[in-house]
């Protein structure tokens, strides 16, 4: 059962979309309009945003290979199959990662490096709900 906070680490944003209604909609030759028929609702959207930092103090190589590194353990959890994520005691059942987005900077880079000596990520990740 992962927690959100130990994957994505703690300088995130988390948002727990309502589920929306699904809908599917159909015509008919010859007459005006459409009809709906209602699916029920299903599949809520959770929003992880943060930033990935590498560990300070390192040369920008290292950082940018540490970095490089976070970024693929969270490309892992793509191709997991559905789990339990937990976050603040909460439980979200059988949800996925449905895709990890990398945010570029104003200046258009993805990795920058920090005075600390560290290099950092902005992120955006969708985690979707299968119930």
């Amino acid at each position: 059962m992962p927690n959100i906070n130990t994957v994505f680490g703690d300088e995130i944003t988390v948002n727990v979309q309502p589920r929306q209604m699904q809908v599917s909609y159909s015509g008919f030759a010859g007459a005006h309009g459409m009809t709906g028929l209602m699916h029920g609702s299903r599949g809520y959207v959770i929003t992880v945003r943060g930033r990935l930092r590498s560990q300070s103090g390192l040369t920008y190589n290292l950082a940018r290979v540490d970095l490089i590194e976070r970024i693929e353990y969270l490309e892992a959890f793509m191709a997991y199959p559905d789990q339990t994520w937990t976050y603040r005691k909460e439980s979200y059942w059988y949800t996925r990662v449905e895709r990890v987005v990398m945010l570029p900077g104003s200046d258009g880079r993805i990795i920058r490096y920090g005075l600390d000596g560290s290099a950092y990520a902005t992120f955006e990740a969708v985690l979707r709900s299968l119930l």
